[in-house]
């Protein structure tokens, strides 16, 4: 279970989103690790590597009149986008229930999160996310080749065309581009331009406008981990929430009711620490669970 690590920050994201303090999220939702940074000189042409990014350069991808860019280049894990994904998200307030078996933990599915600007599920990641950052705008294409990574299972019977996506950095969605990929020795290769995190890809057939699809989303890593921290919980006691209660209705004024005030038991806000009290919780297990 190494290879789910990430999720123990993503957890941290949810515990710091339903705190009181989320001026202190921060750092804490920042998931995308630099791994250097690029100078593209006018003029010039090559191939740059950093780490298992490659990036070709042409004569005019860079102005003359900026002479040289310098391009900060950042990885964001493919495991980390398991639990910001909507499909996912939906797995985060159900899953701490019975898992379909150890067979689905980080099956194909588990990485079908690419949607098309109809919000239809139409591909799935196959390596991590590249955050690609000039100094300032490129005046023309550069190529931005990215690794396809062994450790993601991909159903190529169902995901046929090779693809590059958006994702966006604060939501985490995961946007297909129309744009032709190329596949060189195992890496997804697109032509950018502009700033942003993009990630390599497989789409169905006809994805573009496709307004339905009987892609799988089910994730059986997520329920996995999550089944054996409920487990560590149930063993030492602890009542996990698996939701927030649905808000009460408005009661009139003249009827008799206990209240606590804003820091007691029935302020507004207590659903929200407890749920934020139980992840923080959930967090002491994972770290024991992912060792």
């Amino acid at each position: 279970m190494c290879s789910l690590n990430p999720l123990k920050k993503d957890l941290e994201t949810i515990a710091c989103h339903c705190g009181s303090n989320n001026e202190a999220c921060a750092g804490v939702t920042d998931a995308i690790m630099p791994i250097g940074d690029i100078d593209i000189v006018a003029g010039e042409e090559e191939v740059i590597r950093v780490g298992p990014v490659q990036v070709a350069v042409f004569t005019d991808s860079v102005s003359s009149e900026d002479d040289v860019l310098n391009v900060e280049i950042g990885i964001e894990s493919s495991d980390s986008l398991l639990v910001f994904t909507s499909s996912s998200s939906r797995r985060v307030r159900r899953s701490l229930v019975a898992t379909e078996g150890a067979e689905k933990a980080r099956s194909a599915s588990c990485f079908a999160i690419v949607k098309n600007e109809e919000g239809t599920v139409v591909g799935q990641v196959v390596g991590d996310c590249v955050s690609f950052d000039p100094s300032a705008p490129l005046a023309n294409e550069v190529e931005l080749c990215m690794h396809a990574k062994t450790s993601i299972p991909v159903d190529y019977e169902v995901f046929v065309v090779a693809g590059v996506a958006s994702m966006d950095s604060t939501s985490k969605a995961v946007t297909a581009l129309d744009q032709v990929v190329t596949v060189k020795e195992g890496k997804y290769c697109a032509m950018v331009t502009a700033a942003g995190v993009y990630c390599p890809t497989r789409n169905i057939d006809a994805w573009f406008g496709a307004v339905q699809s009987d892609v799988d989303t089910s994730c059986g890593a997520f329920d996995v981990i999550l089944s054996e921290v409920v487990d560590d919980l149930s063993d030492a006691g602890v009542v996990v929430v698996e939701d927030l209660p649905e808000k009460e209705e408005q009661k009139n004024p003249t009827e008799t009711d206990t209240h606590f005030g804003d820091d007691g038991l029935n302020s507004p806000a207590a659903p929200l620490r407890t749920l934020s009290v139980v992840v923080v919780v959930i967090l002491g297990f994972v770290s024991v669970v992912l060792a």
